[in-house]
């Protein structure tokens, strides 16, 4: 937000009848906020669909999976199918994306620590 923009919404705001600063410096500020979101929400929902995407590849293939590693694997599908579930609800807080994710990097560096 740069000064000029604030210094011209006080100016308009105590200069035109039916508004005031406070309005044109709100909506300067909400403005922001909702530029910001729109493609964070657009990189969310891409997210969102790129794993949904990845966990039918991983489901549809996984009884081939060795019994062996059959363990390891559905851990780590339970922790993609947890991040979809934290995506798709729409209520994403940081800290349950954060400890999903950590969780995920856990499970991906354990199946490819051989």
């Amino acid at each position: 937000m740069t000064r000029l923009r604030i210094i011209w919404a006080t100016v308009k705001g105590w200069l035109c009848p039916g508004t005031s600063v406070f309005e044109e410096v709100a909506k300067i500020g909400l403005d922001k906020v909702n530029g910001a979101l729109q493609p964070a929400a657009m990189k969310i929902g891409k997210a969102c669909d790129t794993i949904v995407e990845a966990l039918r590849l991983l489901d549809k293939y996984a009884d081939w999976c060795p019994c062996l590693w059959r363990e390891d694997y559905d851990r780590i599908l339970s922790v993609v199918a947890q991040i979809v579930g934290i995506l798709e609800d729409g209520a994403v807080s940081m800290d349950e994306l954060s400890k999903a994710a950590d969780l995920f990097r856990i499970e991906y560096a354990r199946w490819f620590a051989d």
